[in-house]
């Protein structure tokens, strides 16, 4: 997964896990060659909304976030997008969001126990979200990947 997104062009890429059901990718930006990997600057902005156009695009409808507030906020509070940071900027866009928060497990020490909650979270709120799907998290290697593996199945 790391590989297929980290091209590093900074264009909208994903990688389905069931196609046009239900796809992964990084957080809008991660492998931007123009931004650090940190905190983005408000000359940003318009690389975001280029990055939303493309989920649009492609037609994905509902987005399930897998940051947290915090990170969201330490990564996109300066970009301006909205009062709502990314969060409302996708729902003002029109797009159907979840916001399923899951500490980075690359960032904390131990297992991590919220994987199996995660999980459940998805798996009950999937029948009611339009489709297709775009999951993501921050570097689409530990959190969204693991999610989309154990619901494929289930959806496919």
């Amino acid at each position: 997964m790391r590989d297929r997104l980290g091209a590093g062009d900074g264009d909208f890429d994903f990688a389905w896990a069931v196609p046009d059901v239900l796809a992964v990718t990084t957080r809008p930006l991660r492998c931007h060659p123009d931004f650090p990997s940190g905190p983005l600057p408000p000359e940003a902005r318009p690389a975001v909304e280029a990055w939303v156009d493309g989920i649009e695009a492609d037609g994905f409808r509902t987005i399930i976030c897998l940051n947290t507030a915090p990170e969201l906020d330490d990564l996109y509070g300066r970009v301006g997008l909205h009062t709502d940071g990314l969060i409302g900027y996708y729902e003002s866009r029109g797009l159907v969001v979840c916001h399923v928060p899951w500490d980075d497990p690359a960032h904390i020490p131990g297992p991590s126990a919220n994987a199996d909650r995660i999980f459940r979270e998805v798996e009950a709120m999937w029948p009611s979200l339009e489709q297709p799907v775009l999951m993501h998290c921050s570097m689409a290697c530990d959190r969204s990947p693991a999610v989309a593996e154990r619901l494929a199945p289930k959806i496919a």
